[in-house]
């Protein structure tokens, strides 16, 4: 499989710098079976099918056409069966700090439409208290809030793609990436 990292974020029409060097390159079949390329694609296929619409996998060619995001969510979440979504007040801050409208309007729609717990403004002392020793651990402000927002609705997962907090291991709740997440919570099925 041969794949190529688009230059995106570096090659900006506005770009400050006077001249980009663009360097593509090509893995040997040695590099290539090392770093487990097909199956780091297909993983994260997988994950942009949990997180995403579906559309963006190239590689399943079994999967339908269908082009409307909310109803293929929908989809994914009833697929797993009796599960809550858990959202709060800190991830209504961030995604008004998204300078994407696009973006911004689907999670916020995806979270009104699918959200059955909220964590609202009145547990925000609350939140920043038990926050200060999971921050005292080397965690992100905000991302202790997000994991204190979980606890705090009891959630029996923190659903994450950041592989620091992902090194963290357990803590008052279990870390897991999307794609362990649906292994795990699949076989329960």
């Amino acid at each position: 499989m041969r794949i190529i990292q688009r230059f995106g974020l570096i090659d900006r029409i506005g770009s400050k710098n006077e001249v980009i060097q663009l360097v593509n390159f090509w893995p040997t079949e040695d590099l290539d079976a090392y770093i487990d390329l097909a199956e780091r694609v297909k993983g994260r296929m997988l994950l942009l099918d949990v997180s995403a619409t579906g559309e963006e996998n190239i590689i399943d060619e079994q999967k339908s056409k269908e082009m409307n995001d909310l109803e293929y969510r929908k989809k994914q979440l009833q697929k797993l069966g009796n599960i809550e979504l858990t959202t709060s007040y800190i991830i209504d801050y961030e995604n008004e700090r998204n300078p994407f409208f696009v973006k911004k309007f689907y999670i916020e729609s995806f979270m009104n439409r699918y959200a059955t717990v909220y964590v609202d403004m009145q547990k925000a002392e609350q939140v920043k208290e038990l926050a200060k020793s999971i921050i005292k651990t080397g965690i992100k402000e905000y991302d202790a809030y997000h994991i204190v927002c979980a606890i705090i609705s009891k959630c029996d997962y923190f659903i994450t793609t950041d592989d620091k907090l992902l090194k963290r291991g357990e803590m008052d709740i279990k870390l897991v990436n999307p794609i362990s997440f649906v292994e795990i919570y699949g076989g329960k099925q």
